[in-house]
């Protein structure tokens, strides 16, 4: 019985062994599970003061930039029915959280993507923001996450301003 040889490259070969060197750095390490684990518990701790300044600052950054759009795109009417709809799902979807190796994903692309395509783009983000921060004061109430993490909602809001800005300049 003859058994046929398999003849691989160099080439070849370096690519597979830079793909398992790719692979070996997407691994969880210890140190990087720390980290992750690190995190987990500050949230509900008392935000440090220069953290707080941070968060409030650019909360206060994106409700400036999300009136403006408001206010260079004003909306005729905004359906309140299917904006509420929304705002709640994107606040239930918030808190879905999806564990990766280094941190967590969130599916809120399943409530904004309707938002922009349903309700008027210039609204949008004050919407995302508003779900936001729905969603980290119901944290606060029942216990998860401290009360002065609330300003993070805003903050977490910041990746709506560019989708809706297309919006608005394509229509």
């Amino acid at each position: 019985v003859r058994v046929a040889q398999a003849k691989i490259s160099p080439a070849r070969m370096r690519r597979i062994a830079q793909l398992c060197e790719r692979l070996r750095s997407l691994t969880i390490t210890p140190d990087a599970e720390g980290a992750f684990d690190d995190a987990r518990r500050r949230v509900v701790e008392r935000t440090p003061r220069s953290e707080r300044r941070v968060d409030l600052a650019m909360a206060a950054a994106f409700l400036v930039a999300a009136a403006g759009l408001a206010l260079a795109a004003p909306p005729a009417s905004v359906a309140v029915g299917p904006a509420l709809a929304l705002v709640l799902s994107l606040a239930v979807l918030s808190r879905v959280e999806i564990d990766l190796a280094l941190g967590f994903a969130v599916p809120t692309e399943l409530a904004v993507v309707p938002m922009l395509f349903l309700l008027p783009p210039g609204v949008v983000p004050l919407l995302v923001g508003a779900a936001l921060v729905l969603t980290r004061i119901v944290d606060a109430l029942t216990g998860p996450r401290h009360l002065e993490r609330i300003a993070r909602g805003c903050c977490d809001a910041w990746f709506s301003l560019a989708p809706a800005t297309v919006f608005v300049l394509g229509s």
